[in-house]
């Protein structure tokens, strides 16, 4: 590798989870195929290139920060990463890179190999530094503050991972109208809200492992807020039944209830939606319609969320499963403002 610049700076490993920094020595094999802003569909996550070269540009975004990273054959490589949010909890800043800096990087493709893009699953800096982004290894990482506890459901909170891969495995499985299966076979990627700035809606908004949930109790309005593109979530608290002629959203109308300690949430009013389950492809339409029972655990560090979810324009039967949130008030809600341009980069 030629050597472009000479300029060597020092870096602190402080403010990165210890965790992350030890589980990159295991690092193939152990990634996870978790779900980015768009669909991962367009990687071949089964096929990883590595490659030595130079930095060019080092771009501090949302939804994704991104690298360019020119070999030494002139190739110039786009390589995806994180939201700012995630990358900041994986240990990185603004000023991790800079243009010049040599360094070898470990991707998996764009399934369009006439495109020099790539998904990020490791980097190499000058100083043999390994940084990653915690998105690509959840399952090693518990970011929870465990001894940290509360008596209310307000609060932060990050969504248990275990449990959110059981909710996608069993909605993978889930007996399917023909629409719905016509949905989920044909889905590739290619038409995706998440690239026009357009969050999850619920319950998907809630199960991602990956950005934090604020909850903010209220006698007539309780908010429920996601980190992914700040999507927000009103309920109406004392409501029973849902007004009529409502707006249909993103997000839905949502009406909630106290039964003892438990919040229900019951959501309907939503509006159509490609993607609503991250990668699973299958669609939601009008008729859909949740409802959320939360309920805080003796020990004050856990919500647990028992789930009832029906489409039947898309899914055969009712969907039930169970989440939860773990408390963590030593993490901050960053938010993602979501750039167009940056979101729609990758199909450049």
């Amino acid at each position: 590798m030629n050597k472009k610049s000479s300029l060597v700076r020092s870096r602190s490993t402080v403010g990165r989870p210890l965790s992350l920094l030890l589980a990159v020595s295991s690092f193939l094999g152990a990634a996870s195929t978790a779900a980015a802003h768009h669909s991962n569909a367009v990687f071949d996550l089964s096929n990883v290139y590595a490659l030595n070269g130079t930095v060019t540009r080092f771009d501090w975004t949302n939804p994704h920060v991104y690298l360019v990273i020119e070999e030494d054959d002139g190739t110039e490589w786009m390589i995806e990463t994180d939201a700012i949010a995630v990358m900041i909890r994986s240990g990185w800043n603004r000023d991790s890179f800079v243009p010049g800096d040599l360094v070898a990087a470990r991707v998996n493709r764009d399934r369009d190999q006439s495109k020099a893009h790539g998904l990020l699953l490791s980097i190499q800096t000058p100083e043999g530094e390994q940084l990653v982004s915690l998105n690509r290894f959840r399952d090693s990482m518990i970011t929870y503050d465990r001894n940290a506890f509360t008596t209310t459901l307000s609060g932060v909170w990050q969504a248990d991972q275990s449990l959110s891969r059981v909710f996608s495995n069993g909605l993978r499985a889930h007996p399917l109208t023909e629409l719905g299966r016509s949905g989920k076979e044909t889905f590739d990627g290619s038409v995706d809200p998440g690239a026009e700035c357009i969050a999850w809606p619920t319950p998907w908004v809630v199960a991602s492992t990956l950005y934090l949930i604020g909850i903010e109790l209220g006698a007539d309005v309780t908010a429920i807020t996601s980190e992914f593109y700040n999507a927000e979530r009103i309920v109406h608290m004392g409501l029973r039944e849902h007004p009529q002629n409502v707006e249909r959203t993103v997000q839905g109308h949502a009406i909630g209830w106290w039964e003892g300690d438990t919040l229900v949430v019951d959501t309907q009013h939503f509006a159509d939606h490609r993607s609503p389950y991250a990668n699973i492809g299958i669609p939601s339409g009008g008729m859909k319609h949740t409802i959320e029972r939360y309920r805080l655990e003796e020990d004050g560090r856990t919500i647990s969320i028992d789930l009832f979810l029906e489409d039947p324009e898309y899914l055969a039967e009712p969907f039930t499963t169970s989440l939860a949130l773990h408390y963590a008030p030593h993490l901050e809600m960053l938010g993602i403002d979501c750039d167009p341009e940056v979101a729609t980069r990758y199909r450049r």
